[in-house]
């Protein structure tokens, strides 16, 4: 058994580390990818250095205030008030520290009347505001987040995938199965999950599936009108000129999640102008239809004159691309689809504008399916009358799809555009190879850039990809989205223009082609590595493209490395200037004493040296320690602080009243 690629998830394809979002400005385009944890890890230390530069950014404040309240020493009786917010502030490591100690000293000593309010309320709103700022900008520390937006790595993973050692003409017979099987598996794979994400993820009522966030753009956008028929007057007078444009509009190089210097500035613009097709000209003769099957070396045994071919493409110069069918009711729709290389491949009734242009022809057939109603429209013509009786003896009129073919031709053509040289290209088919001669128009002097090179040439092999002939893919009538209302060879539900909503259906899966194909060269799911080789080996521009790529990643977060640059060089030049006290020699002396003196240990030695200094003396002089505690009128000594003429009137008014004295 072969060794199978798992879809487990685009983990192993992600770069982590710095990198450079050309998406930002030249500022802030610089990212840094982490998985989804340690990102969690990094804002909680981002966050928690904010919050300890808020205590250094504070020892600035308070020196500056607890300077600007030095020289406030003017007025002898606001000293007292004035030393102790010096003392807070010198002692508070925290704005919110000092916030709380300078409203209870507010609170206690009523600031409106003692001396130096107006500094003191000063401070408790400078405190305040300083919490209030770092409390925000730690809050704010998130916002460094840009989003899960990843870039890719190129990993064994990355590539174009092809049949391994694709048969030539004279393989065997099994070999040019295998080949073929492989080669089909892969483009049904890709169609399938394009038509799947499109059901899922287009259109404003999508669904909110983890799926639909992976690209850099959810979906792109399309618009629908009206146009003149392109083909031959032939066809076109056939069909009164009918015909329908599906036109991507611009679609920048980063709407697909190429970073690239030019990603946001270089556009591609897909068009594919759809008409219905008369079913005569197109129609084999019987004698012809078996002629050509003989052809191809097959032999018709059994009911020869069943046999019926329809040609509107050409496989080369000489030989049509005939498909063959038997004329015996089938149960459902089929549906066969042709590609015209370019111009010359064409039938000359539906030749492009252009050489260049490619045509899709899509056909429909279904012969057995019945409708309760007449129904004209160039896939579903239920025009053919049946009459006919029920088990119960009831009369019933039902219609039937008239014409043995059904057919709608589709002109498929892009356009570049660049905002950077202001050019745009002319109409020209989707494949890569007409577009290699206006590079240089488009990307100026850009031209050898590799990473703007290379992500033109991925764009131009995304688009190969992206014709309506590639969107169904060989899927047969389950690319119909009318065959959800079939039931026992009746078609339950039509509404009229089905044809368009068919093709729109089919040209939204080639715009999400797009899309998905540059995650699938990151990484093909379910890729059985012992059938396929990759391409890119022999095309070695494009071997850097899965190191351009973006996508969103659930299990990475992306943040701003101008953002981290700033938290952490913030938070170092704020601890630096913190430590002026300690590191900056210039500081004047007696500003540097004033900030000391008033450190609380600062204090505590000094008290305990006046203390130890007072003993002293005392005892050196042989007198005994004197209380110095207040003493009442009895000299008994108390803890009263009032003052002598307070504690008599105190003493007075507490003294009991002598027997007769009248107290009033």
């Amino acid at each position: 058994m072969g060794t199978i690629d798992a879809r487990a998830g685009t983990s192993d394809v992600v770069h982590l580390g710095f990198w450079v979002d050309y998406d930002g400005n030249s500022i802030s385009k610089y990212r840094l990818t982490l998985k989804t944890n340690l990102a969690l890890i990094l804002l909680a230390a981002l966050t928690v250095l904010v919050t300890l530069c808020a205590s250094r950014s504070w020892k600035l404040w308070s020196s500056a205030a607890h300077y600007a309240l030095e020289r406030s020493h003017r007025k002898p009786s606001s000293i007292s008030s004035i030393r102790q917010q010096q003392v807070i502030l010198r002692n508070s490591e925290t704005a919110g520290g000092s916030l709380f100690a300078l409203l209870g000293l507010a609170i206690t000593k009523r600031p409106l009347r003692s001396p130096g309010w107006v500094s003191q309320l000063s401070l408790v709103f400078l405190s305040l505001g300083h919490w209030i700022v770092f409390v925000a900008l730690g809050i704010l520390t998130s916002q460094i987040v840009t989003g899960r937006t990843v870039r890719a790595i190129r990993t064994d993973h990355c590539g174009d995938w092809l049949p391994k050692a694709m048969p030539s003409l004279d393989a065997s017979l099994a070999e040019q199965q295998e080949a073929f099987a492989t080669l089909n598996e892969l483009a049904l794979n890709s169609t399938l999950e394009a038509d799947d994400y499109v059901r899922r993820c287009y259109g404003s009522t999508s669904y909110a599936t983890s799926e639909c966030t992976q690209l850099s753009k959810r979906y792109l956008s399309h618009q629908i009108e009206d146009t003149e028929c392109v083909f031959s007057k032939e066809v076109c007078s056939e069909v009164n000129g009918t015909a329908v444009a599906f036109d991507s509009g611009n679609v920048s190089f980063a709407d697909l999640g190429l970073n690239s210097a030019l990603s946001d500035r270089l556009f591609f613009r897909r068009r594919s102008v759809c008409s219905p097709l008369p079913w005569r000209p197109f129609m084999y003769t019987q004698d012809q239809a078996l002629l050509s099957l003989q052809s191809y070396g097959a032999n018709v045994i059994e009911d020869p004159k069943e046999i019926q071919a329809f040609s509107h493409v050409k496989l080369d110069e000489f030989r049509n691309w005939t498909t063959h069918f038997r004329s015996t009711l089938s149960e459902t729709y089929g549906l066969y689809t042709e590609l015209a290389m370019n111009g010359t491949r064409t039938s000359p009734l539906i030749r492009p504008q252009t050489q260049s242009m490619q045509v899709s022809v899509i056909t429909v057939m279904g012969e057995i399916i019945s409708y309760h109603s007449p129904f004209s429209d160039p896939f579903f013509n239920f025009q053919s009358r049946i009459d006919g009786v029920d088990a119960l003896g009831r009369e019933f009129i039902f219609y039937r799809i008239g014409p043995p073919i059904n057919s709608v031709a589709c002109q498929e053509m892009v356009m570049y555009c660049s905002e950077y040289t202001n050019f745009c290209t002319q109409w020209e088919g989707v494949y890569f190879g007409s577009h290699g001669n206006i590079y240089a128009s488009l990307v100026g002097d850009h031209a050898n850039d590799t990473t703007v090179e290379t992500a033109f040439t991925a764009v131009g092999m995304a688009l190969f990809h992206s014709t309506i002939y590639s969107s169904i893919s060989d899927r047969g009538n389950s690319a119909l989205l009318a065959t959800r209302f079939v039931a026992n060879q009746r078609q339950l539900r039509l509404v009229p223009g089905q044809w368009k909503i068919e093709i729109e259906r089919w040209f939204q899966v080639a715009l999400a082609r797009v899309q998905l194909v540059m995650l699938r060269y990151v990484k093909t799911p379910g890729l059985d590595r012992t059938r396929v080789e990759n391409m890119w080996d022999l095309i070695p521009v494009v071997k850097g493209v899965c190191s351009i790529v973006k996508f969103n990643s659930a299990e990475h977060t992306t943040l701003s490395t101008l953002g981290v640059f700033i938290i952490v060089a913030f938070s170092l030049l704020l601890t630096i200037l913190s430590m002026w006290d300690m590191a900056l020699p210039i500081i004047p002396k007696r500003l540097l004493t004033a900030w000391n003196r008033d450190q609380a240990l600062e204090l505590l030695d000094a008290l305990n040296k006046s203390d130890t200094n007072h003993g002293l003396d005392q005892e050196g002089n042989g007198i005994a320690t004197e209380d110095k505690r207040p003493h009442d009128l009895e000299g008994n000594a108390t803890t009263n602080l009032l003052s002598p003429s307070e504690s008599v009137q105190s003493k007075l008014s507490a003294r009991k009243p002598v027997e007769g004295e009248n107290i009033n």
